[in-house]
C-alpha cells in the first residue's frame, strides 16, 4: 500500500500538480479525522524548493504524511475489526431463538422491518437470520441440544411423571402435549416432550398409541408412577386399559366440576349471574358505553377498570367477573342509568348477592393458583389445602339465602370428590414424604398411619433388595482372598467377620430397618413452609437413602395437568390464526422448546454443567441416531474409561457407503493426515483421502483423543476390519512418527512425505 502510494504521488507532481488536494473533512464522514491532515496549499513554493532541495527529503516527509494516513485506515477503516466473530454472532443467534421459543413469537418476526431496524441499532454488526436459516438451521440446532441433554437426564433417573391435555383448533385440527416431570440432581423439571398432531378419532386406543409412541421415543415407558390429565372418559379408558397406567385426575379440574356444579344448582344466583352476564355483554360490545364507564371512573378519581366476561371454559371466570362488578359498582350503576338503551342494573338485594358469593369462591381460585406451580412439588399439599379449603369455606359467614345454599353445595361436592384423596396411596405417600407436612397434614390419623405403612413396606422391598446385591458382593470378595494350609484346606481371613454381619442381619430383618427409618424421618423437625422440600431430601441423602430415592419417586407427581394445557393455551391464538404454522413439524419444533427457557431453576437444560461422562453419554445417543438414519455406514465410537488404572481412550471412527466404494476402487496410494492443529477443536482428527478419476475424496475419517502410534493403530484397524479387500501399496503422509509407526505395524507398506513438508523439513526420500 505504502509503495503504491508513494508511486501514485510522484505521478501527481509531475503531472497533475494542481491536483494533489487532499479533501476535506465531513461531519458525517467516519473518517473525518484521517482527513484532517494539512492541505497543500502552496504548490508552486513547493514545487520550486523541490527543484532546490533534496528529492529524498522531500520523498521522505511525504511519505511520512502518507503512510500516517494509510496507518490510520487500517486502524479505522478495516473490515477485520467491524465485523463480529463467529462465536459472538452465535451468541446473538442463540438469544433470539430464546425469545422466540419463551416469547412465543412468530417466526416471521425476523423479516419484520421494524424489528431489522431495532436490532441494528443494538448492534449494527448484526445482521439476524433469514426466517429459512431460522427454521432449517437454528431452531433444529437448539432443538438437538436440549434434546440430547433431556435423554441424558431421562436415562439417568428412575421414576418420572406425566400430565398430557388435547385441544382442537378453530380449523377442526387436533393437538396432543405431553409434559414430564422429574427430579434430576435434586432440582424439579417440567420439560416438553411433545406437542404432536392427532389425525385419528379421539379413542381411548388412538390416543394411548399417540402417548405410547412418545413414550417409546424417549424410552421412559417403563419409569412411569403416574399420568395426570382431565377427567375425560376417553383420556382415562385410554391410560388405564390400554397403557397400563395409573391415572391421576387433575385437581383443578375435580374444583373446576365441584363450583360448576353448585352453580347450577343454585337457582337465585344462576339468575343473578344471567343479570351480570348481559350487563358485561353491552359494556364489550358498546364503545359509548365503555366511554360512559371511564368518564364517570374520572369523576370520580377511581382507577379506569373494565369489565370482565365470564368463559365457561376458563377456570375462575366467574368469580373474575363478580369480583370485578363489585369494584366498580358506583361507576358502573352511574353509568348504566344515563345510557338510553343499556340492560337492566343489579338491584340492592342482587348485589348483596354477588357481594356474599364472592368470598365463598375466592378460595378455590386461590387452591387452583397454588396446586398449578410447577416449581415445587405439588401433589403432596393436595391434602392439606383441601382440608385448608374447607375451614375457610366454613368461615364465611353469607347473609343471603343464595350464599349459605352455595356454601353448603360447595362443601358436600368437595368432601364428595376430594374428600377420598387422603386414602389414595399415591397421594398420601406423597403428602407424608414432604418434610413440611408429614404426618400433621393429615385429617384422620388412621390415614396418616396406614401411608406410613405403604411407605415402610416399600421401603422394606428396597432394602431388601439391596442387601440381596450385597450379599453377593460379599460372596464374590469371600472367593477371592483365600489362603492354603499346609494340609490343602482352604479358609479365608474374613470368615469370623461376615458370619457376624450375617447376625447382626439375621437380628435387624429388612423390615425392622424400615420401620426405624421412618421414625426417624418422622421425628426430625418440621421443615419451615417457605422452605424448599428437595433442599431437605438433598442434605439428608446419605442419612436416610432408600427414603431419598421415594421422595424422588412421590414428589415429583403434578396435582394438575396444568403444565401441559398452558403450552396448548400458549399456542392457541398462533394456531387459530395460521401464524408460525408453514410447516408442521417446524411449528412443533418451536413449542416444545419454552419451557425449558421457561424453567425456573437457574441451572436450565441449556445451562446444565456437565462432565465428561455425560458429553460422552450426548456422543454415544447422537451416534445411535446416525446408525438408525444411516443403516448401511460404518461407525464405532469407543468411550473413555479408567478402570484399575488402565485407561481406554476416546475412538470414533466413520466410514460411508459410498467412501467404503471409493476406498475399494481407488485405495492403493492413501493419504493420511490430522486437522486438529488448525481448527478450534482439541481432538486430532484424522481423514483418509483417495485420489481418484475426479479428485482427490475423503474416504474414511477418525478421532482420538490422543496423537500416538497405539490410537492410531486401533483406529486404522477399525477401518481395515470394514475393508478386507484392502491392501494399500503406498502411504502418503506428513513427518509423523506416530503415523509411520501404526501404517507400517497395520499395513506393512512404504510411507512418503508429502512435498509440502518436505520442502519445509528440507528432506526428501522414504521415511525409514
Amino acid at each position: 500500500m505504502d509503495r503504491f502510494l508513494k508511486k501514485k504521488t510522484e505521478h501527481l507532481k509531475r503531472k497533475h500538480a494542481t491536483a494533489l488536494i487532499i479533501p476535506a473533512s465531513t461531519a458525517d464522514d467516519p473518517d473525518s479525522e484521517l482527513h484532517s491532515i494539512e492541505p497543500i496549499n502552496n504548490l508552486s513554493n513547493f514545487q520550486s524548493s523541490s527543484t532546490n532541495s533534496n528529492p529524498q527529503t522531500e520523498s521522505s516527509t511525504l511519505n511520512q504524511t502518507l503512510t500516517k494516513r494509510s496507518r490510520q485506515l487500517k486502524l479505522y477503516g478495516t473490515t477485520k475489526n467491524n465485523e463480529l466473530t463467529v462465536a459472538e454472532n452465535n451468541e446473538i443467534d442463540k438469544c433470539l431463538v430464546k425469545m422466540i421459543t419463551a416469547d412465543y413469537q412468530p417466526l416471521s418476526i425476523v423479516e419484520n422491518v421494524g424489528f431489522l431496524e431495532f436490532t441494528k441499532k443494538l448492534q449494527p454488526l448484526y445482521t439476524p437470520p433469514s426466517r429459512k436459516l431460522l427454521t432449517t438451521k437454528l431452531l433444529p440446532d437448539q432443538y438437538n441440544v436440549i434434546y440430547l441433554k433431556l435423554k441424558y437426564m431421562l436415562e439417568n433417573v428412575n421414576d418420572v411423571s406425566i400430565t398430557t391435555d388435547m385441544w382442537t383448533s378453530d380449523s377442526t385440527r387436533s393437538y396432543i402435549t405431553v409434559t414430564c416431570h422429574f427430579i434430576f440432581n435434586d432440582c424439579l423439571y417440567s420439560p416438553v416432550l411433545a406437542t404432536e398432531e392427532v389425525k385419528e378419532s379421539h379413542t381411548g386406543e388412538n390416543i394411548a398409541s399417540a402417548l405410547s409412541n412418545i413414550f417409546n421415543e424417549w424410552n421412559i415407558s417403563n419409569k412411569i408412577v403416574t399420568i395426570v390429565s382431565d377427567n375425560g372418559a376417553n383420556i382415562k379408558h385410554a391410560i388405564n386399559n390400554h397403557l397400563l397406567k395409573y391415572h391421576h385426575p387433575c385437581v383443578a379440574h375435580t374444583l373446576n366440576l365441584s363450583v360448576n356444579e353448585s352453580i347450577n344448582q343454585n337457582t337465585e344466583f344462576l339468575r343473578v349471574l344471567k343479570i351480570c352476564r348481559a350487563i358485561v355483554g353491552h359494556f364489550k360490545h358498546s364503545n359509548l358505553a365503555t366511554e360512559k364507564l371511564k368518564e364517570f371512573q374520572k369523576q370520580m378519581g377511581l382507577p379506569e377498570l373494565k369489565v370482565k366476561q365470564d368463559v365457561s371454559t376458563r377456570w375462575n371466570s366467574t368469580l373474575n367477573m363478580i369480583e370485578r362488578l363489585i369494584q366498580i359498582k358506583n361507576p358502573l350503576s352511574a353509568a348504566i342509568s344515563s345510557l338510553r338503551r343499556a340492560p337492566n342494573c343489579l338491584t340492592s338485594n342482587e348485589w348483596d348477592i354477588i357481594t356474599d358469593c364472592a368470598p365463598i369462591l375466592k378460595p378455590f381460585e386461590s387452591l387452583t393458583i397454588e396446586l398449578s406451580g410447577e416449581k415445587y412439588p405439588t401433589l403432596s399439599l393436595v391434602i392439606p389445602l383441601v382440608r385448608g379449603l374447607q375451614y375457610t369455606v366454613r368461615k364465611v359467614r353469607p347473609e343471603t339465602d343464595a350464599g349459605i345454599l352455595l356454601q353448603s353445595s360447595l362443601l358436600d361436592s368437595v368432601s364428595r370428590r376430594l374428600g377420598s384423596l387422603e386414602k389414595n396411596k399415591i397421594v398420601s405417600k406423597s403428602t407424608l414424604l414432604d418434610p413440611k407436612l408429614k404426618k400433621t397434614a393429615f385429617g384422620l390419623e388412621d390415614n396418616a398411619n396406614n401411608a406410613q405403612q405403604w411407605l415402610v413396606d416399600e421401603l422394606t422391598s428396597i432394602i431388601s433388595i439391596n442387601n440381596g446385591a450385597n450379599d453377593n458382593n460379599i460372596g464374590n470378595i469371600n472367593e477371592t482372598p483365600t489362603s492354603l494350609t499346609s494340609t490343602g484346606c482352604s479358609y479365608s481371613l474374613w470368615d469370623h467377620f461376615d458370619q457376624k454381619v450375617t447376625e447382626v442381619r439375621s437380628v435387624i430383618c429388612p423390615n425392622v430397618s424400615a420401620t426405624l427409618m421412618m421414625r426417624q424421618y418422622l421425628e426430625l423437625p418440621h421443615l419451615p413452609r417457605e422452605k424448599n422440600s428437595l433442599d431437605f431430601w438433598k442434605q439428608h441423602k446419605m442419612i436416610l437413602p432408600e427414603l431419598y430415592k421415594l421422595q424422588q419417586k412421590y414428589l415429583c407427581i403434578p396435582a394438575t395437568s396444568v403444565p401441559s394445557e398452558r403450552v396448548l393455551t400458549n399456542i392457541k391464538n398462533d394456531i387459530n390464526t395460521g401464524k408460525n404454522i408453514c410447516m408442521k413439524d417446524k411449528y412443533l419444533l418451536l413449542v416444545s422448546l419454552p419451557s425449558v427457557h421457561n424453567h425456573p431453576v437457574e441451572t436450565s437444560l441449556l445451562n446444565l454443567p456437565i462432565d465428561k461422562s455425560v458429553l460422552q453419554e450426548i456422543s454415544r445417543i447422537k451416534i445411535e441416531q446416525w446408525k438408525k438414519s444411516q443403516p448401511n455406514d460404518n461407525f464405532y465410537f469407543q468411550p473413555y474409561s479408567e478402570v484399575d488404572g488402565v485407561v481406554t481412550p476416546l475412538m470414533f471412527c466413520q466410514q460411508t457407503e459410498w467412501q467404503k466404494y471409493l476406498l475399494d476402487l481407488y485405495g492403493s496410494v492413501c493419504f493420511l493426515d490430522a486437522t486438529y492443529k488448525t481448527t478450534k477443536y482439541a481432538l486430532p482428527l484424522f481423514v483418509l483421502v483417495m485420489k481418484t478419476n475426479v479428485n482427490y475424496c475423503v474416504v474414511a475419517f477418525f478421532c482420538i483423543q490422543y496423537k500416538d502410534s497405539k490410537s492410531i493403530e486401533e483406529a486404522l484397524k477399525v477401518i481395515k476390519s470394514w475393508n478386507c479387500t484392502w491392501f494399500p501399496q503406498y502411504f502418503v503422509t506428513n513427518y509423523c512418527e506416530a503415523e509411520y509407526n501404526a501404517i507400517t505395524k497395520i499395513f506393512n507398506c512404504p510411507s512418503y512425505i508429502c512435498d509440502f513438508h518436505e520442502n519445509k523439513l528440507g528432506y526428501d526420500g522414504q521415511i525409514s
